[in-house]
């Protein structure tokens, strides 16, 4: 499904994917980086861009849980600047 849906994304597209490493049948699953380093290997002109964690109810009792979403860019190379307005970019100063 990753693989089609990235066919089907524009060049200079950005693809957000919600997944989680889950436990189920008393094993913890990993799910993440087994995604992402598919997506980087298999995908062409794939970037990792960064992931966005939110938090969500656990199913648990009084629990909380923290979900990412992983973002990827589909261009040749990337550079963080350019998913920001040049007039929203902080210059870094070393």
């Amino acid at each position: 499904m990753l693989h089609y849906s990235w066919l089907s994304l524009k060049d200079n597209g950005v693809m957000a994917i919600n997944i989680s490493d889950c436990y189920a049948n008393h094993t913890y699953n990993r799910i993440c980086m087994p995604m992402i380093e598919y997506c980087l290997k298999e995908l062409p002109k794939c970037n990792l861009v960064g992931v966005i964690g939110y938090e969500i109810t656990s199913r648990k009792k009084g629990g909380v849980n923290a979900e990412p979403v992983i973002i990827f860019s589909k261009k040749e190379s990337f550079d963080l600047k350019s998913l920001m307005p040049k007039n929203r970019q902080r210059k870094l100063i070393f």
